[in-house]
């Protein structure tokens, strides 16, 4: 025995089959009144009388939903979720559509990370360039580049010691004071150079610390 469906006001059966008949093209999740379709038994033969089909809602599209929800997570980054209880064809859409949304999230994501770590580097390099090189025009002892990265590190060395060679190159040190020999001690130097020179010409300045009172021992001829 066949089951034939008809739409109300028709003939001729919109779908049939042994037992059960399927109904297609309609819209999912669709309200159908009752009566819009009516249903009769075929004995190979005769068709029986039509009776009006119940009230109905289509099922849902669950491959589209499936598809959306796979394709939205995988786009967040976000886990696959568990779609255990959902229907087959969920599943399936839902992981098709995840797994490329979900490499393409992490593809970006990682040429992203990649990418702010160059331009960090970048800019390393360029501000340790700029430091070292100030540093060693200015004749400055290097600094401490505790905490600082490899990329800043290296460039700020790099260009310091060029720099403080031509510095160190265009201004000698003066040669160091030498208490033994004829040159006196003025303001300039230090009270160890004076009360070192002092001693070295055997001259007493016992009791004496300040400098100005260190250089009147100092003879003026």
């Amino acid at each position: 025995m066949q089951l034939a469906i008809y739409k109300k006001g028709s003939d001729t059966p919109v779908a049939q089959g042994d037992g059960s008949a399927t109904l297609t093209g309609l819209a999912p999740e669709t309200d159908v009144a009752a009566g819009d379709y009516q249903a009769a038994l075929f004995d190979g033969t005769d068709y029986g009388n039509k009776v009006d089909v119940p009230a109905f809602k289509t099922l849902p599209d669950y491959a589209a939903k499936g598809k959306t929800a796979g394709a939205t997570d995988g786009a967040a980054g976000k886990p696959a979720a568990d779609t255990s209880a959902q229907p087959k064809a969920y599943q399936d859409a839902y992981t098709a559509a995840y797994t490329p949304a979900k490499a393409k999230y992490d593809s970006d994501k990682a040429a992203a990370a990649a990418k702010a770590a160059a331009d960090k580097a970048a800019k390393d390099k360029t501000d340790g360039t700029t430091a070292g090189k100030a540093d060693g025009d200015a004749g400055h002892a290097a600094a401490d580049l505790t905490g600082k990265s490899k990329d800043y590190s290296d460039a700020y060395t790099a260009a310091y010691t060029p720099a403080k060679a031509a510095y160190d190159a265009a201004h000698p040190a003066a040669p160091a004071f030498d208490p033994t020999g004829a040159t006196k001690p003025t303001d300039a130097n230090t009270v160890a150079d004076i009360t070192a020179w002092l001693d070295a010409h055997s001259i007493d300045h016992t009791g004496k610390t300040v400098k100005a009172d260190l250089l009147a021992l100092v003879p003026t001829a």
